[in-house]
C-alpha cells in the first residue's frame, strides 16, 4: 500500500502487568512462549500502533523480545505470536532482534 505509514509507541512491561489489561487478555500471562521470552530478556513490550497522523485508527499489541529464526517463527506461531517486527529495518530477518507480536483487545 503506497503512502501507508505506521509507528509504535511502546513501554516495557512484565507479565504481572497483563492483569491490568482487559480480562480477555489475561490468558497471555500463562503463555509459555511469552514466559520464556520474558525470562530470557527480562521484559515484554506493550505498544500502541498509530497508523498515520491523520488516521483515527489505533490498535494495541504485546511483543515478546527475540531473534528471528525459522524455529522461533514456528514456536511463536503455535502460541499465537504470528508476526515479527524487527527492531531495525532490514531486508534479512534471520538473526535480527525484534518482537514477536500478538494483538491486544
Amino acid at each position: 500500500m503506497t503512502g501507508w505509514t505506521a509507528s509504535i509507541e511502546s513501554v516495557k512491561i512484565s507479565p504481572n502487568d497483563i492483569g491490568l489489561l482487559d480480562m480477555c487478555n489475561w490468558k497471555l500471562g500463562v503463555n509459555s512462549f511469552l514466559t520464556h521470552g520474558y525470562y530470557s530478556y527480562k521484559y515484554l513490550m506493550f505498544g500502541k500502533v498509530i497508523f498515520s497522523p491523520d488516521d483515527d485508527r489505533v490498535s494495541y499489541i504485546l511483543g515478546v523480545p527475540g531473534v528471528y529464526s525459522s524455529r522461533e517463527k514456528y514456536l511463536a506461531g503455535i502460541f499465537g505470536f504470528d508476526r515479527f517486527v524487527p527492531e531495525k529495518e532490514t531486508h534479512i530477518k534471520t538473526g535480527s532482534f525484534g518482537y514477536w507480536i500478538v494483538d491486544i483487545r
